[in-house]
């Protein structure tokens, strides 16, 4: 998983393993439906972007014919996750999230 993926000489991970949809779903969780309502909905479209991405990605690689890469490609290129993801990190700037991990059940 490590190696030099940009050609920039440093080696680095390209991720976590765990990917955007979860952390998405994850911050879905922690936002309050009343005072981050806007960027709640911000969030929900991203969501469903990043599941209509991946579905084409996913049939980008069955398909047969480069003919049905192309349609496919075009659709996938229209889905713009960049500018939804900057919007949502800026309707959330200087806001903060955390989560409670209990490391020891019933311990007192």
């Amino acid at each position: 998983m490590f190696g030099d993926w940009n050609s920039d000489g440093l080696v680095q991970n390209p991720g976590d393993d765990f990917g955007l949809a979860p952390y998405l779903r994850l911050l879905l969780r922690l936002m309050d439906p009343v005072s981050d309502a806007s960027a709640i909905q911000l969030a929900e479209t991203l969501d469903d972007d990043v599941e209509s991405a991946r579905d084409l990605a996913q049939r980008i690689a069955a398909a047969d014919s480069l003919e049905e890469v192309a349609g496919l490609a075009q659709s996938l290129a229209a889905i713009d996750i960049e500018t939804r993801i900057s919007t949502l990190a800026g309707s959330l700037a200087g806001r903060s999230f955390g989560i409670g991990v209990e490391i020891l059940s019933g311990a007192r």
